[in-house]
């Protein structure tokens, strides 16, 4: 009989959060180039690797399983996503949002033990202009502290849940943000919270989240347990449509188109669903 443990994470502060640091030299270095040119995040995802569950196929309900090669080992970690959404229908930037990880083991050999030690998760952004590509939005810390317990016991049909649940705008993120936005007034840098709309005009198409599973395994023949490190990371897109309201009270939207060379497009929709207006953002 399958037996499952049901685990949620601790969220234990930001104190791996570096977002000033990368994001300081993007900043000089933005400066450098010429107004007309957009410059692009070098190590870009590619589209067809980002989950985009905002349309037909929403992975919230059904999931998405990844198949993880453990190091130095004959049998694989197993990673089932899936989502849970906090007042709000669609994923997106500004928004509180849950990842769920299902995690257990895949072609485990008789004899073998396996704890879950310890997760550390970074979900960043990604940008397909170098501003905001790779700002640290939220991170998780979630194990065994302060306990006997080697960890969570996984195995072929004992499986452990965690939860990712990853903050719209936190301070350090809102920090990152105004690097990244160069949001400076009179010399002095401007601190906000910014608009959804501010990073799809950015060129941000997606939530990049990485884990690294700290695994104990100890064989039949292994008189200690041995620590080995196995990771994984899964892209989301974040849904590219913002409604705005008029003083007279009609609601409109606006769907902002990102390529592969970071120009992004304005669609303007009539309160009806009809395209009203097509323009290029210009970039700043």
């Amino acid at each position: 009989m399958k037996r499952t443990i049901e685990i949620k994470n601790l969220k234990l502060g930001s104190a791996r959060k570096l977002c000033m640091v990368g994001t300081s030299f993007v900043l000089m270095a933005t400066s450098l180039t010429g107004c007309g040119e957009t410059e692009l995040a070098t190590n870009r995802i590619d589209s067809d690797r980002i989950v985009d569950f905002n349309g037909e196929d929403n992975f919230l309900e059904e999931g998405i399983q990844k198949v993880v090669e453990v190091p130095g080992e004959d049998w694989n970690l197993v990673i089932e996503y899936s989502g849970q959404l906090e007042d709000s229908e669609y994923w997106t930037i500004t928004d509180n949002k849950k990842l769920h990880m299902k995690i257990y083991t895949q072609g485990l050999p008789e004899g073998y033990e396996v704890y879950i030690n310890d997760i550390h998760a970074d979900t960043t952004i990604v940008a397909r202009q170098v501003q905001m590509n790779g700002i640290t939005q939220d991170t998780m810390d979630d194990g065994i502290h302060g306990t006997q317990l080697l960890g969570f016991p996984i195995s072929n049909d004992t499986c452990c849940y965690i939860t990712n649940a990853i903050e719209g705008q936190n301070d350090d993120f809102i920090s990152g943000s105004v690097v990244g936005f160069r949001s400076y007034t009179e010399g002095e840098v401007s601190e906000k919270r910014f608009l959804e709309s501010d990073y799809l005009k950015k060129g941000v198409v997606a939530n990049q989240v990485s884990s690294i599973f700290g695994l104990l395994v100890k064989g039949p023949n292994d008189k200690e347990f041995r620590a080995i490190d196995a990771d994984d990371e899964i892209s989301i897109a974040v849904y590219n449509r913002v409604s705005y309201v008029e003083d007279n009270g009609s609601v409109y939207e606006v769907e902002y188109q990102t390529d592969e060379n970071g120009n992004v497009t304005a669609v303007t929709y009539t309160p009806g669903g009809s395209v009203q207006s097509k323009q290029k953002v210009k970039n700043q």
